[in-house]
């Protein structure tokens, strides 16, 4: 086959796989329990789906062809190999499964099913209010100057993913670290983990008061 041919297969496999991706919330990545590594196609169809804003569930195959007394060993590798390649989604799901023997199936589906459910969940208020006033207690936005940026109230702006706004004062002085270490401790709280979650600072006078006078947005 030749060297054009088959840039333009691929070319049309990345292309059927964006598609799909865009079609769904849950993406879930097939691959074979005596893999080594993520294949390249693998880790760029990770790669899509994090930069379509989908969740992620992996589907470890084949698991019949080891002994069960391997699977948790294989998992642990497999999340360690995710967690090095997209550590902006930590801990992403990952459920050993055999598609020939029907094994682990319904493991599988109920996985895909509570990552979905917590997609789209909207979760109250006065429960991230009080998780943003904990976080500040304990870890304080770090001050810039004489002045520190002050976050006062939160809330959920959307679904699919889940995006959130935070209101303060002096937000756009708030580090990138502090951000990902905020989003990190939001995921870890919501059982966020393998779902995309966007992260929005507003500043305006009085963060309960429409009146705007800066942004800042990020999340991973």
């Amino acid at each position: 086959m030749g060297t054009r041919v088959v840039e333009v297969l691929e070319e049309l496999s990345v292309k059927a796989s964006l598609r799909a991706i865009r079609a769904c919330d849950v993406v879930v990545l097939v691959i074979d329990s005596d893999m080594e590594r993520f294949l390249e196609q693998d880790v760029a169809i990770c790669r899509m789906a994090i930069k379509e804003n989908r969740a992620i569930v992996v589907a470890v195959n084949k698991c019949d062809k080891i002994g069960s007394e391997y699977h948790q060993h294989l998992l642990a590798r497999v999340h360690s190999q995710l967690d090095r390649a997209f550590p902006q989604l930590t801990h992403i799901h990952a459920v050993m499964v055999s598609a020939l023997n029907r094994v682990f199936l319904d493991q599988l589906v109920g996985t895909i099913s509570d990552v979905y459910s917590r997609f789209n969940a909207q979760l109250p208020t006065p429960k991230l209010n009080n998780f943003l006033s904990e976080i500040q207690d304990v870890n304080p936005v770090p001050s810039k100057g004489k002045l520190r940026p002050r976050l006062r109230y939160m809330t959920q702006i959307d679904t699919a993913p889940p995006a959130f706004l935070l209101f303060g004062t002096r937000t756009e002085n708030i580090p990138e670290t502090y951000l990902r270490s905020l989003t990190a401790k939001l995921r870890d709280r919501f059982a966020l983990e393998g779902i995309p979650v966007n992260v929005s600072f507003r500043t305006s006078a009085n963060p309960y008061s429409p009146t705007v006078t800066a942004d800042k947005t990020g999340g991973a």
